[in-house]
């Protein structure tokens, strides 16, 4: 009973992984880029409403006027990574 209950809350979180990657703001832009378009407008507005949440996180660091992935930062981008090829999410 409990492994069955395990195993439902994995599928969940790995489908509601898939949801906010499909969603992201810099993979849509990648997307677009990867299709030799010009990304949105708002991807700029989107990607810079972000780096105090990462700050905050500490997955990046401040160095002059470079924002700087932590070790802590690259772990959790394997993980996420790892994550969204399990849930078929294109990379």
């Amino acid at each position: 009973m409990l492994l069955a209950l395990g195993a439902a809350l994995l599928i969940a979180g790995i489908l509601g992984l898939r949801v906010m990657a499909r969603r992201s703001v810099s993979l849509r832009a990648l997307a677009a880029i990867a299709r030799g378009q010009e990304p949105d407008p708002c991807f700029d507005e989107g990607f810079a409403s972000r780096i105090p949440e990462l700050l905050a996180w500490r997955l990046a660091f401040e160095r002059g006027e470079r924002i700087e992935i932590t070790p802590f930062g690259r772990r959790v981008a394997r993980l996420v990574r790892v994550l969204r090829t399990l849930a078929g999410v294109p990379t």
